[in-house]
């Protein structure tokens, strides 16, 4: 999958990139978190269009449905859990593909990027240009890096 944020638009690739077709969206997209086992599902968060919140796709991408209101980036670590970071910097977890999100934890700084390695230690990019870390799912951050 990959989002072009110039023109708006979601693509899917099924040839290692080679070609790349358009998909359609609920609306402009904030974030995209693929589910971690299963390849046809992923979760998306959208803004600005006629409805916005969360939405999963479980046919790669064809079709959307919206599971809750909330909006943020995005990562899928488990099976379990949709994880969201609000530009308040809020930490909050799902466990029913967004529809309700429960807080765990939270950042000093509104978080501009998200990644989660494979043994659950989570690093996010703020927006004042430090990078955190976390290994308990987001309840208690350590800097990294600073700027």
């Amino acid at each position: 999958y990959g989002y072009d944020a110039t023109r708006g638009r979601l693509l899917r690739s099924s040839d290692g990139g080679s070609t790349w077709e358009e998909l359609p969206v609920p609306g402009p997209v904030v974030d995209l978190a693929p589910h971690p086992l299963l390849a046809d599902a992923l979760a998306m968060t959208s803004v600005g269009g006629p409805v916005e919140g969360i939405f999963v796709s479980r046919d790669a991408g064809n079709s959307w449905e919206r599971t809750g209101g909330a909006v943020g980036l995005l990562s899928w670590p488990s099976a379990e859990a949709l994880l969201l970071l609000a530009g308040d910097g809020g930490v909050l977890t799902s466990r029913d593909e967004g529809g309700t999100f429960e807080q765990v934890g939270s950042l000093d700084s509104p978080p501009a990027a998200v990644t989660v390695s494979l043994d659950g230690a989570m690093f996010v990019a703020l927006h004042d240009g430090s990078i955190v870390h976390s290994t308990d799912g987001g309840r208690a951050w350590s800097v990294r890096a600073t700027q």
